[in-house]
């Protein structure tokens, strides 16, 4: 298992600071590491030089020190001693994380355009998007609609049908004009029963009085 530098090398120990050009004297460097001088016989040749504890210290504390601030972070912390930053180059700077949007950037992330803030709590204004409530009024339900042209609208509709309510139940019906309206019907027709034509009953009883 990878370990993690919470602690670096010789945190509480004898370090001293390598430097990073590189030094007249072939003493170690970063930028010349452990030179010829160090390969010496000691025994035999006097610009031998020892490989002094304090350095070693301190190189090991550098490097682990930098490590765990990546393990932590998930990246290095920004530092003007690091500028120029790389397009892309990400950094950790006052409790966020950014990226590098240019080429050569000296910028502050917090003061200009060069960095960007890399959040894992993006909201949709953070990428231009519309949260659930501008979605919500701009645009209809999921669903499968009638295309354009293939339904009537509002007014259409109220001009061709009839308001939803109780109406006569499906059947064949007289066609209008060719039946009458009840107040018609009255006036012309008589009750449903026994039809008294005209002389038929005045006769009717006169025979019946005379016993014919």
């Amino acid at each position: 298992m990878t370990k993690t530098f919470k602690t670096p090398f010789a945190a509480q120990g004898d370090r001293v600071s390598i430097p990073n050009e590189v030094q007249p004297d072939g003493s170690v460097s970063y930028t010349q590491g452990y030179g010829y001088d160090y390969e010496r016989d000691q025994n035999t040749d006097p610009a031998a030089k020892d490989i002094e504890r304090e350095k070693m210290n301190g190189m090991f504390h550098d490097i682990t020190e930098a490590v765990g601030e990546i393990q932590t972070f998930g990246a290095a912390q920004w530092t003007i001693e690091a500028q120029p930053y790389p397009l892309r180059a990400l950094v950790y700077h006052n409790q966020k994380l950014y990226q590098s949007r240019i080429e050569n950037n000296k910028e502050d992330p917090q003061a200009g355009k060069g960095w960007v803030e890399l959040k894992a709590d993006l909201t949709a204004a953070d990428v231009g998007a519309y949260n659930q409530e501008e979605a919500n009024q701009r645009f209809q339900p999921l669903g499968n609609y009638t295309p354009a042209g293939y339904s009537y609208g509002k007014e259409e509709s109220d001009n061709r049908f009839q308001p939803k309510g109780n109406y006569q139940p499906f059947g064949n019906y007289a066609l209008k004009g060719d039946s009458y309206i009840k107040s018609e019907s009255d006036g012309k027709y008589q009750p449903k029963g026994i039809i008294n034509l005209p002389g038929i009953m005045p006769a009717l009883l006169l025979k019946l009085s005379l016993g014919k």
